[in-house]
């Protein structure tokens, strides 16, 4: 009989996938016809495989919904069961770190907001100056790499301290 495969190599393997599939979705855009001239405007980029990356984001993010609504789902339906044998102080340590988290989160939102630069952009020669959507992406760009760097950090501490 074959063993269950266990959570961490699932994890693994579904980490590495969508690590595999995103490469290769953004080496298409880029490779297969990036620069192909706007129909109505030859002066302008009209990449061919756009429409491939945005359904594959909003596929990505879908499917992120739902993984983390069927975990917190599960995790409330067996967690009775396991509150016996967690100590509240081990309780009380994952509560907070999961506080710090959203709260890390949140004030990174924040911040990257209010220091988001609203300089105008020219984007393929037109002048674009929307403030709120020049913020906007800054805020999300600025996050995302402060949060990456966040993981990879506590992912190297997280290996020195139980080498040790």
């Amino acid at each position: 009989m074959k063993r269950p495969i266990s959570n961490h190599r699932l994890a693994t393997v579904v980490v590495r996938t969508i690590i595999a599939v995103t490469a290769i979705v953004y080496l298409a855009f880029y490779l297969v016809g990036f620069n192909l001239p706007y129909l109505f405007n030859p002066q302008q980029n009209a990449p061919l495989m756009t429409g491939v990356v945005v359904t594959f984001v909003l596929l990505l993010l879908g499917i992120t919904i739902a993984a983390v609504v069927w975990s917190l789902l599960r995790q409330w339906r067996t967690n009775p069961q396991q509150q016996g044998n967690e100590s509240p102080m081990l309780r009380r340590k994952r509560t907070l770190t999961r506080w710090a988290i959203v709260a890390t989160v949140a004030v990174t939102l924040l911040l990257t907001y209010i220091l988001a630069s609203t300089q105008p952009l020219i984007i393929n020669n037109e002048h674009f100056g929307n403030a709120l959507q020049l913020r906007m992406a800054n805020m999300f760009t600025a996050t995302t790499i402060v949060c990456i760097i966040l993981a990879v950090a506590s992912v190297a501490y997280s290996r020195i301290v139980n080498k040790q």
